[in-house]
């Protein structure tokens, strides 16, 4: 009988499904974040670095940051001083109402404005509170469960794929990087037992985020500000 080959051992790259690159940058995360002590320290000592805008050819903001990134062949950027950008820092989590619109008698000349306010009521369309209903379907963005102890977020892995080429730092999705998780009376949003903030970064280099709870809180309903499509509640 022929000799089995000696199966091959995976890399860490090959069994997380990601690329070497994003590997080397999920590593640098964690090892800066193990250094600052949290992702919250780590985001506190972002802040005496200068930002670097970039936007699409429709004046979209895509990326507001202080780290190396890699930029994608339909980004632009434009030198704004560090006084001009401090209207997007001071409102980060709310960049989807702003872009950068070129001056058509000027050449490349480029002005922060905020979007007509037509975009602005469409825009907060999507803040308001959504429930996250139980289901079983392997195909979610985010799965949230609640234990006896603890909320558990994960990220679906095809949600992180846009991700990989990221710095998780300066991940956002619609302008937010932080995820925000309403522990309510059944089907009742207005009455609040509980919440958590989960940053995007989180949730893009764990496999699952946990967080303790104050009580048994299973019977409670959990709602979100709807960020990505697919929320899921188990």
């Amino acid at each position: 009988m022929p000799a089995r080959k000696k199966a091959k051992k995976k890399t860490e790259a090959e069994e997380l499904g990601i690329n070497s690159a994003a590997l080397e940058r999920k590593k640098r995360f964690l090892a800066e974040k193990q250094k600052a002590g949290s992702v919250q320290d780590l985001m506190d000592s972002q802040k005496e670095k200068d930002w670097t805008i970039y936007f699409n050819d429709l004046g979209d903001i895509v990326c507001l940051t202080q780290n190396e990134v890699d930029v994608k062949d339909n980004w632009k950027t434009y030198a704004f001083s560090q006084e001009q950008l401090k209207i997007l820092i001071d409102n980060r989590d709310d960049l989807a109402k702003y872009c950068i619109n070129v001056d058509p008698a000027v050449d490349n000349l480029y002005s922060i404005q905020l979007k007509e306010i037509t975009s602005i009521y469409t825009e907060s369309e999507k803040e308001f509170l959504n429930e996250i209903e139980y289901g079983r379907s392997t195909s979610f963005d985010i799965k949230v469960a609640v234990n006896s102890a603890e909320l558990v977020v994960t990220m679906g892995n095809k949600t992180k794929e846009p991700y990989k080429d990221v710095y998780p730092i300066s991940a956002t999705i619609k302008g937010q990087r932080l995820l925000k998780f309403f522990l309510t009376a059944e089907h009742d949003p207005h009455v609040m037992f509980h919440y958590e903030i989960i940053s995007l970064a989180e949730l893009i280099t764990e496999k699952k985020v946990v967080r303790k709870l104050p009580a048994d809180l299973r019977r409670c309903s959990v709602y979100t500000v709807k960020l990505f499509d697919k929320y899921q509640r188990t």
